[in-house]
């Protein structure tokens, strides 16, 4: 359409971006994000694209007659929901236009390249989420902007690298799910992640490649309900740190498996006894000596050490 042909000329100018962020109306900026999320992610392959690239008014895609995966309020898109549908190459740095997005899903597809530092820009963001895709790159520190987030933030199941930052910490207001696993992700563990001290229902760092030590400070999580392999599978080293114990509302996957954990077992793990699954310590460097209170745990659970 006319609409679009003035529109890609702009969403493909790298050296636009800041200006058009500021001078260029909400809806405007809508239409510049979604296109290019389109133009860069292949979207003539997607499997679905129901009305996308097709508007009525030449400067909202709101209200087309909705774009697939598209949720507005009024003129403004609040969410991005678009699950294995066969999205290829990179996320553009246009993604972070969508500022009254609360919601962006993009899991189960084949994105790559890294992720950019304008998701940032998404300060009404409550659930992000990319699990299942083929991205690389470190985590982006802007992410700690994102303090409205307090629902998800799952990056699970990508090739991610690089230390995780520190600025995480800054999120908070998060309550849900923070998953990390199953990436390349390095360097140590930074004290400020337990900041998180609201989290309830899941979290996990497990199955990268993670080194040093482990704070006494993952104690502060103590409202956890459940993990997903919770830090199992890195290199980390030390003792293990007493307060674990304090995650004793913790049910479901209390893993800690294949590191590099030296000296004895902590009696004060015998507080997990809701855990009603696995309690693994399998593959470490510990002490044969398990602690009764520990070895209690037996009797409800999977054990291993």
């Amino acid at each position: 359409s006319p609409s679009m042909r003035m529109i890609e000329p702009i969403a493909s100018n790298e050296d636009l971006h800041t200006d058009l962020h500021r001078q260029l109306p909400d809806s405007t900026l809508n239409l510049v994000s979604l296109s290019t999320l389109y133009m860069s992610t292949f979207g003539s392959n997607w499997l679905t694209k129901t009305n996308w690239m097709n508007i009525s008014d030449g400067t909202n895609p709101c209200p087309s007659g909705g774009w697939y995966g598209v949720i507005c309020s009024s003129t403004e898109v609040v969410q991005l929901s678009i699950f294995g549908n066969n999205l290829q190459g990179t996320i553009p740095s246009q993604i972070g236009y969508l500022s009254f997005s609360n919601s962006i899903l993009l899991n189960q597809n084949n994105l790559t390249g890294s992720l950019p530092t304008e998701i940032g820009l998404l300060t009404s963001m409550k659930y992000f989420s990319i699990m299942s895709n083929e991205l690389f790159g470190s985590i982006p520190s802007q992410i700690g902007q994102l303090t409205s987030m307090d629902s998800q933030f799952i990056l699970s199941y990508n090739n991610l690298t690089g230390t995780i930052p520190s600025q995480i910490g800054r999120t908070t207001a998060m309550v849900s799910q923070c998953l990390m696993n199953s990436n390349s992700l390095s360097g140590t563990i930074p004290s400020e992640l337990f900041q998180m001290t609201k989290l309830t229902s899941q979290f996990s760092i497990g199955f990268n490649k993670i080194t040093g030590l482990i704070s006494s400070q993952i104690g502060q999580m103590s409202l956890l309900l459940s993990t997903v392999d919770l830090i199992s599978t890195n290199s980390l080293i030390g003792t293990i740190p007493s307060q674990l114990g304090q995650l004793s509302l913790l049910t479901h996957g209390f893993n800690i498996n294949d590191n590099k954990f030296s000296g004895s077992i902590p009696s004060e793990l015998g507080q997990l006894s809701l855990i009603t699954s696995t309690f693994n310590l399998e593959y470490n460097n510990l002490c044969d000596d398990i602690p009764s209170e520990v070895s209690a745990l037996s009797s409800q659970v999977t054990t291993g050490w």
